[in-house]
């Protein structure tokens, strides 16, 4: 049996500057088969070679792997539009759509065919998407020029991929990712440092919160700023993009505000202290954690943006610096962070609590935990967003009312939807038929048994209008 790669390889978010030399590279991979390519060398550490194909795609090879490597000259990056060719080879055309704007490739991934009527609306929401990358670029630049960052232009097209059904998205990620870090369900889109691509699921482009995080990403790690696969400390990456994010789709903060979701947070008692995320990355990588380390890993970063501004130029020159698979150490980490900043981790708790108070105060921001009401059931799957009321009926001892509405999140698609809200084998059944593009309606007032502690379960599923899968879906009983 073959040795594997590191999961982890996989997982992390980390661009590395052009190397001219290439290398014609033979190499057995992980299934026994021979495998001839054209890349540079682009890093090599801890018995891996990460090899840069000429779409910025880069493939890590065990040295042990390598029967030959012959010199030549260095693979050029491929244009835009050779970019969106292979996307589209590699996802079909009738089930791939893309939009092209230099450095920007952006491609849906579709569930069916378009109809007449999807497909101008498909068309208007990638220049809405492509239109948002580029606002990205600009707030980014902004950014690094206020912090004396300097900044490269991209070597390689940047590639957003967005899918329209939950099962596409988690079949590539489940490939992308091997199954490693969190749980597929619980990823709503990420940066693949490997492929250099964003996946992101469609219903995330409603207020595009989650394309703008990753797209943070995706800018260090290809302005010449951080290197991929490099050993970087997840909280520094994570602290960066949480530090842009916005709940819609105008960029209204950078690092140097705060924001209201995690300085809400910030409030809330914490299992995880900052020197835990300072050393070790593992918080991030699991479904129980990485809301606290998201958390913490924006308080960290906003501290250091804003009261430090030359120690956090330093700090991030020198994790530029740190090359792709080299070896690291949680003592180093905390040691030159440290020495740095002039931080003990033990008082960051005191001082991030302190800064933040104040800072709130001159923003006018007020640090209040989101909470959701009582009695309330969100959630979101399948393309719809879900909000219903539930309350207790005096005068039907037992039963609570529910009622709601429902948003369809497909910018093109007319969908039908079908919603249970259930306790055990009992419970309730909306139908919502033929809801247009971005619409909202309402679930008229239905009862379930009262569920004592026990909580009740809810599924949302959806079908095109007038498909195979619509009909079966009405005609279901509810």
């Amino acid at each position: 049996m073959r040795p594997t790669l590191p999961v982890a390889l996989l997982m992390l978010v980390f661009f590395a500057p052009g190397l001219v030399a290439g290398d014609e590279f033979t190499y057995v991979n992980e299934q026994g088969k021979k495998r001839t390519i054209h890349a540079r060398l682009a890093g090599a550490g801890q018995g891996i070679l990460a090899l840069e194909l000429d779409d910025g795609r880069w493939e890590p090879v065990l040295e042990t792997a390598v029967e030959s490597r012959k010199p030549t000259d260095g693979p050029e990056p491929v244009s835009t539009e050779e970019m969106a060719r292979r996307l589209e080879k590699r996802f079909s055309k009738p089930l791939f759509v893309s939009r092209m704007a230099d450095p920007y490739v952006v491609g849906l991934v579709l569930m069916a065919p378009l109809d007449e009527d999807a497909q101008p609306r498909a068309e208007r929401f990638l220049d809405k998407a492509t239109s948002f990358l580029q606002s990205i670029d600009r707030v980014f630049t902004r950014f690094a020029e206020k912090m004396g960052i300097p900044l490269e232009p991209p070597r390689f097209p940047l590639v957003m991929l967005i899918f329209e059904t939950d099962a596409n998205f988690d079949a590539y990620t489940q490939m992308a990712t091997r199954g490693g870090g969190l749980s597929t369900q619980s990823i709503l889109g990420f940066y693949s440092p490997t492929t250099n691509w964003l996946a992101i699921r469609l219903d995330e482009c409603d207020s595009f919160a989650v394309p703008l995080h990753e797209a943070i990403h995706q800018q260090v790690f290809n302005r010449g700023v951080l290197q991929r696969l490099a050993p970087l400390p997840v909280w520094f990456n994570e602290g960066i993009a949480t530090g842009f994010e916005n709940d819609g789709a105008k960029i209204s903060v950078d690092p140097t505000r705060i924001n209201r979701l995690y300085g809400g947070k910030a409030r809330q008692p914490f299992t995880l202290r900052f020197a835990d995320i300072i050393q070790q990355d593992d918080a991030f990588h699991g479904d129980v954690l990485a809301g606290e380390a998201y958390t913490l890993a924006w308080c960290l970063h906003w501290l250091l943006v804003t009261t430090k501004p030359d120690e956090y130029t330093k700090y991030i020159r020198k994790l530029g610096s740190i090359e792709p698979l080299a070896d690291t150490s949680g003592q180093k980490r905390l040691a030159d962070f440290e020495t740095i900043f002039g931080l003990g981790s033990g008082t960051l708790e005191q001082t991030i609590g302190k800064e933040l108070t104040t800072a709130s105060r001159k923003q006018r921001v007020r640090l209040v935990p989101q909470s959701v009401p009582v009695g309330k059931l969100i959630t979101q799957d399948q393309l719809g967003h879900l909000e219903v009321g539930l309350v207790r009926r005096a005068e039907r001892r037992g039963v609570v009312q529910g009622v709601g509405k429902l948003k369809n999140l497909s910018p093109f698609r007319t969908l039908s939807f079908r919603v249970t809200v259930a306790q055990g084998d009992r419970g309730i059944v909306w139908l919502a038929e033929d809801v247009p593009p971005g619409r909202r309606v309402k679930l008229d007032r239905k009862f379930i048994p009262a569920s004592g502690n026990r909580g009740y379960s809810v599924s949302i599923r959806s079908a095109i209008s007038g498909s195979v899968e619509d009909k079966t879906l009405k005609s279901l009983p509810h």
